[in-house]
Parts: structure tokens; sequence; C-alpha cells
């Protein structure tokens, strides 16, 4: 039987951040990612399940205010081709969960329309091998 672990977390999709050089040459990361990663961490709690993990998740964008509700309905589940990138997503919900993602073994990711911003996680022993 697979352990598991999942949430759906009411936060904004982020991407992934590339860190910033001073001219002295000191690196950091944006304030912004972050404070969205600790954000994230802090909802999500610690990972409980025994590694190595197979992460998937879904990043549900906000529809935006000026769509009509027709175009609402269309488009609500249906793929969001709109940045951050998948891979970008994945990385920074990495790095929010995992103090070493090396044990990750699987990532999935996808982006869908929906009627407010989430983050739905889940995170699982992975089993067997490829």
């Amino acid at each position: 039987m697979t352990a598991c672990q999942a949430a759906v977390i009411p936060l904004e999709p982020f991407g992934k951040a590339r860190p910033r050089v001073t001219r002295t040459g000191h690196a950091y990361m944006p304030d912004s990612y972050t404070a969205a990663r600790d954000a994230l961490r802090l909802m999500f709690g610690a990972v409980t399940v025994a590694p190595p993990w197979a992460l998937h998740v879904t990043a549900v964008r906000a529809m935006p205010a000026s769509w009509s509700k027709r175009r609402r309905g269309e488009m609500a589940g249906a793929w969001c081709a709109s940045k951050p990138d998948a891979d970008n997503i994945a990385g920074a919900v990495m790095d929010a969960l995992f103090e070493d993602d090396a044990a990750v073994v699987e990532v999935a990711c996808r982006k869908v329309w929906g009627p407010s911003p989430e983050l739905r996680i889940e995170v699982r022993t992975a089993e067997g091998a490829a």
C-alpha cells in the first residue's frame, strides 16, 4: 500500500525564481518568492511520507474577472497555457516541501483554469522502478 499526503492550498501558483546577485557578488532570492515559498511550507506542513517520493501538483489559476459567464463555464478545468511554466511551479513546490529534493523520483505538474487560485499537492511514496 502506498502512503500518501495531500492538501489543497489556497495560494496563487508561483514559479521558482532565479537568484539575484548584487554588485558585490552576494546572491539572494527575491523577497516575493521566499514569502510565497514559506507560506506554502507553513500551509502544507511537514512531509510525513517516507522517501522516495512521487510529487503530483495541479496548479489552478483564477479565471480573469473580465471573462463572461459563458467563457468561464467553458474554461473551467481547461488547460491553462499562461505563465509561470509548469516546471517552475513544480520546482517551487519542491523547494517549499523538501529540504533535500534528491529523493523526489517522479514529478507531474499540470495547470488548469478554475474559479479561484489554488495548489493541489499530493506526495506519495514511490513504488517499484521504472
